[in-house]
Formats: structure tokens, C-alpha cells, sequence
């Protein structure tokens, strides 16, 4: 059965996934905006890597604890999702390219991607039961 202490970690576990999220825009992915160093620039999106796969592994593991019952159509709805995204950003990250010449509107648009998905999943996501778990 389910107790209070593991609702507590539940959310305990959407702050930390939340979090992983806002430390890889603050540490690294805003910072790619302003930096000229290729050196510096392949440390830092190696450490939004680096964080970005901390917070995945959390992910799949809170959605298994909030929807037992539903989380192999709510992970292929995510992965679905995340694929749909990423063959757009390319498209849209080449567009941009070719306009200015730069990656930094990418960078930043990134890092504002990211700082917003960790906002809503610190907010939003409480670590409550979404489905019985018979179901």
C-alpha cells in the first residue's frame, strides 16, 4: 500500500529532477550564448549532457511511481513527443543558423526552453497518484 512518506518522496523527486533541469540552463546552456572558446563551449554542452542525463533517468522512474498502472503509454507518448521535437529543433536550428550566422539565438532559445520545462515540472508535478494502480 501507499503511505504519506511516499508521496513525500515522490515529490522530493520531482524537485530534484526540476532541479537538474534549471542547473544544466544556468550552469551551461546560457552560458554557450556568450562564450567564443571552442574549448569552453564543448565542456559546457558536455556538462548540459551530463546534467540533462541525471534528470531523464528520474524522470522515467517518477513516471513509473505516479502512473504504474499507464507508464508504458505515458513513456511512449514522452519518447514520441520528445522525437517529434527533436526532428523539429534540427529544422528550425538550421533555419536560424543560415539567418544570422551564429548559434547564439539557439543557445538562448534553448537555455528558455529548458528554464520553462523545469519551472512547470518543480510546480506542477506534486508526486500524486494520477492512476489506481488495479487499473
Amino acid at each position: 500500500s501507499v503511505t504519506v512518506e511516499d508521496f513525500e518522496s515522490l515529490q522530493l523527486g520531482a524537485y530534484f529532477i526540476g532541479t537538474r533541469i534549471l542547473h544544466s540552463i544556468v550552469y551551461s546552456v546560457l552560458a554557450l550564448t556568450y562564450t567564443t572558446d571552442p574549448s569552453v563551449a564543448v565542456v559546457l554542452l558536455a556538462s548540459t549532457l551530463c546534467f540533462q542525463a541525471f534528470s531523464v533517468g528520474g524522470n522515467i522512474a517518477y513516471i513509473q511511481d505516479v502512473a504504474p498502472a499507464r507508464a508504458g503509454f505515458l513513456l511512449g507518448l514522452t519518447n514520441a513527443t520528445g522525437v517529434a521535437v527533436g526532428i523539429f529543433a534540427n529544422i528550425l536550428t538550421g533555419y536560424i543558423v543560415d539567418s544570422t550566422g551564429s548559434f547564439q539565438l539557439v543557445f538562448l532559445l534553448t537555455g528558455i526552453i529548458y528554464l520553462v520545462a523545469g519551472a512547470v515540472f518543480c510546480t506542477m508535478l506534486q508526486g500524486k497518484m494520477l492512476f489506481d494502480r488495479a487499473s
